[in-house]
């Protein structure tokens, strides 16, 4: 009797120990179904936003277009940033809005001399604080990233760093680029971040929309109080040509460069918020607007999502 009590309480605590590793089996089981569910849902919520905002895309693109067929001689063609309405049903919410990328510092313009000044300038105006060594060394190691005047010393110095790269000597795909310039820091990327782009040519800089260092940049004599009224102008009453902006009383003692300004863009940052659920998604798109057989036409240029 006691042997056959031994061996029934064996098979008892048997039992319950596969009892024990099947319940631990279906607990993970269930527990990875619940993971590859949310995966699934995250990975349908990320491509249903993503399509959703190319309807943001396609708004942005007929609204460049209208402004171009219904601009006016003196009055500002593209008044940016043109904010979409929100549209919030049927589980998602979306926004959009139209930036005049063109009104910042083309880093690319670099590949010619005639804008190096220009970004000296910039430097000086983003960090008062900046050493001019050290700004001149920035504006030379950028041009010979873009491929302006290679220099062996450049290339040198990257290889020594760790770890080691190469400067591409061709014109920047991205501002994040700049980082990786000689003599940037940190701390000055993020000050210039507001203030920079980059676009596939040479570019004039949009004026009515520019932050105050971009039109110090422009100018040898423009203080930064001046920049700042100018720009605080601009925002209150938008220059509709060239002339009426040289005619601005502060830069009658402080012109500009006008062969390196002007009123319109050619280059737009279109910027879309989709959220469904909890989930947040952001597009960046870049649009070209191109004049051709006198009908304007709108390329995509880029996207990518989440950061520029």
């Amino acid at each position: 009797k006691n042997k056959l009590a031994t061996q029934q309480g064996s098979a008892v605590i048997v039992a319950l120990f596969v009892v024990s590793l099947v319940a631990a089996a279906a607990v993970a089981m269930m527990v990875r179904m619940q993971i590859d569910i949310r995966r699934t849902t995250l990975l349908q919520q990320s491509n249903q936003s993503y399509l959703i905002a190319q309807g943001s895309v396609a708004w942005a693109i007929d609204t460049l277009i209208t402004d171009w067929k219904q601009q006016q001689p003196n009055r500002v063609m593209d008044a940016t940033p043109i904010q979409s309405k929100t549209d919030d049903k049927q589980g998602y919410k979306i926004t959009s809005a139209i930036y005049d990328i063109q009104s910042q510092f083309n880093l690319n313009n670099l590949n010619s001399v005639n804008y190096q000044e220009n970004f000296m300038r910039l430097l000086r105006a983003a960090d008062p604080q900046l050493p001019i060594a050290q700004a001149k060394i920035i504006v030379q190691a950028t041009s010979d990233w873009l491929g302006a005047g290679k220099s062996d010393e450049f290339d040198a110095y990257y290889a020594k760093l760790k770890p080691p790269y190469r400067a591409p000597h061709r014109p920047m795909a991205s501002v994040s680029e700049l980082r990786l310039v000689k003599g940037m820091t940190a701390d000055l990327y993020n000050k210039l971040l507001p203030m920079i782009t980059v676009l596939p040519e040479t570019t004039t800089i949009s004026v009515n929309n520019a932050l105050p260092p971009v039109f110090m940049s422009l100018s040898a004599t423009l203080t930064p109080d001046a920049a700042k009224t100018l720009a605080a102008s601009l925002a209150r009453q938008p220059a509709g040509s060239v002339q009426i902006l040289q005619n601005n009383d502060i830069l009658r003692n402080n012109p500009l460069q006008a062969d390196q300004i002007s009123v319109t863009s050619n280059y737009f940052l279109v910027k879309t918020d989709v959220t469904i659920d909890q989930q947040h998604t952001i597009l960046y798109t870049l649009l070209m607007r191109s004049i051709i057989n006198s009908r304007p036409v709108i390329k995509m240029l880029w996207q990518t999502k989440g950061t520029l």
